[in-house]
């Protein structure tokens, strides 16, 4: 294995160069369309590789637990990122007109988002929580000789915080949609869509704080220091 300082040098360019693939990838309809799905999943890929399984072994109480709250979490925001997309952002950007009338005048100038790109962004987070589900509680020898806390939780917190910080990609096609129509820009707009982004930013320092190796110890520090 790596040393620990090593360890975590590779995992954060590792990180900031699959960011930059998935913003490349959101370039066009169809690369936005798998962006997403290409950073979350390969930002998992990072984690359980460069996270080592060694430390504590985890209950089936804390492993059904993490996974529990995974899924209820991821699910809780989709929801919450769907009805910003489609309901409280439209509203907020357009205070003048009901959501009827927004809806048709996105009709009626042919400029409907297309679904694709909000299904790919929840469907793709669903399918990650499930993942950690199963890494938590399959009882498969490989995955039980893999599994620690540390990783357990690693791999909860960076779902939950990419699928969160991501919400602006599920609303790219209603931004789109508006700016053409209405003559606006297709920035994000509502309160939920700053409040999900800012969970997914402190869960991701969260989770950086707890992938960051422990500093070495010196065990005869303490005793140098006391004579």
């Amino acid at each position: 294995p790596l040393p620990p300082m090593l360890a975590f040098a590779v995992a954060a360019v590792a990180m900031v160069v699959a960011v930059g693939v998935g913003l490349a990838a959101f370039a066009a309809f169809a690369l936005l369309v798998l962006g997403f799905p290409i950073l979350l999943v390969g930002t998992l890929i990072l984690v359980f590789a460069l996270v080592p399984a060694r430390g504590t072994e985890v209950t089936a109480v804390a492993r059904w637990g993490v996974g529990a709250g995974t899924v209820l979490a991821v699910a809780l925001i989709v929801a919450l990122g769907v009805l910003h997309v489609l309901v409280w952002s439209p509203i907020a950007k357009l205070p003048g007109l009901t959501l009827d009338e927004i809806y048709a005048g996105l009709a009626a100038a042919n400029e409907t988002p297309s679904p694709v790109i909000l299904i790919a962004w929840g469907a793709s987070a669903v399918l990650a929580a499930l993942a950690v589900v199963a890494f938590a509680v399959v009882p498969a020898p490989a995955l039980r000789r893999g599994r620690s806390r540390r990783r357990l939780v690693l791999l909860a917190l960076v779902t939950i915080s990419v699928t969160s910080f991501s919400v602006w990609v599920a609303g790219f096609g209603m931004g789109m949609g508006i700016a053409d129509t209405f003559v606006t820009d297709g920035g994000d707009a509502g309160v939920a869509g700053r409040l999900l982004m800012l969970l997914g930013v402190l869960v991701g320092m969260g989770a950086m704080l707890l992938a960051a190796p422990a500093a070495p110890r010196q065990a005869g520090a303490n005793a140098a220091l006391t004579t």
